[in-house]
């Protein structure tokens, strides 16, 4: 009996200083993986440090090689064209110098000479990319300096945002700065739907929750810029506010009371008063699904670019 009773001690010890080493090992294993840890983050803290100096010192250089102090560009669409009003300061000016803005868009070449302001305005066909330039003419003798490459679409972006009143009212708002960017108002705009599958609840999950599936999908990678604006369904989107914020309203309701579970992405698209389209890209402006016992529904901030390719001559 005693002899017993000593052997489950000695086990009982036994097992007792294994789960203390087990404890030390993992707490010594957390320690070390804390300490790696600190390390690879002083590390990339160091990595992004020297990257943002060698970033800052590679514009002060290309500055400081420039011939001017400052070069910029701004661009609106009306009558199918862009109007890009470009403007340079040269660093030395000199009698007689003249200064000439130029841009290439493909195989098409656009120059004027800058005013007494600094400022030129050429007029440009669309092009997906301008590559604008400066040239500093002195006498017989002709510098030319190029900057970087425009994407028009990029540039005149709008941002928006995007939420539901009520259960199926959708709105779109644009924010203030978007008639700027754009370069013109915004007149009545309208939501595309584009069915990207249906959802219907696995047996036993119960609605509006638990595992789905998807009876079909669109996938595929998008363009980089918008080329076309969707094929799908067409709700108006009316607008109901000209404040600073523009507000578009549409009306889901036939959707919400179908509760047939197709899911939906719903596109934005609304036309400038220069005539220029603008659609969200490369994300729909939000996704939704009604059916029966559960809704789901999406909204996130977006933005929308000019659609080029549909203007006409």
């Amino acid at each position: 009996m005693i002899f017993c009773f000593l052997t489950l001690a000695a086990n009982a010890y036994l097992l007792y200083s294994l789960h203390a080493k087990t404890d030390r090992i993992l707490w010594e294993a957390h320690q070390i993986q804390n300490d790696v840890n600190d390390q690879l983050n002083s590390m990339y803290t160091q990595i992004s440090r020297q990257k943002e100096q060698i970033t800052d010192l590679k514009e002060y250089m290309e500055k400081s090689q420039s011939l001017f102090h400052e070069t910029r560009a701004d661009m609106k669409f009306r009558d199918g064209k862009l109007y890009v009003t470009a403007e340079a300061i040269p660093k030395s000016q000199s009698e007689g110098q003249q200064v000439i803005a130029g841009i290439q868009a493909g195989d098409r070449v656009y120059e004027a000479f800058l005013d007494d302001d600094g400022r030129a305005v050429l007029e440009v066909d669309v092009s997906s990319s301008l590559q604008l330039y400066f040239k500093i003419i002195n006498g017989d003798e002709t510098v030319t300096e190029y900057t970087d490459k425009i994407t028009p679409a990029a540039q005149m972006e709008v941002s928006i945002s995007s939420e539901w009143d009520g259960t199926d009212q959708l709105q779109i708002i644009l924010d203030s700065q978007a008639e700027e960017a754009a370069g013109s108002s915004f007149g009545e705009g309208t939501f595309i739907l584009v069915k990207t599958g249906e959802i219907h609840p696995e047996p036993g999950t119960g609605y509006g929750g638990g595992s789905f599936r998807a009876s079909a999908s669109l996938e595929g990678e998008a363009p980089d810029l918008p080329e076309e604006v969707p094929e799908g369904i067409r709700i108006p989107a009316n607008r109901v506010s000209q404040g600073d914020f523009a507000i578009y309203q549409g009306d889901f309701s036939e959707y919400a009371q179908k509760k047939d579970g197709s899911q939906y992405q719903v596109y934005f698209t609304a036309e400038t008063d220069g005539g220029l389209t603008y659609l969200t890209y490369p994300n729909p402006a939000v996704e939704f699904s009604f059916y029966e016992g559960g809704t789901s529904r999406s909204t996130s901030g977006s933005r929308m670019y000019p659609v080029f390719d549909l203007q006409k001559d």
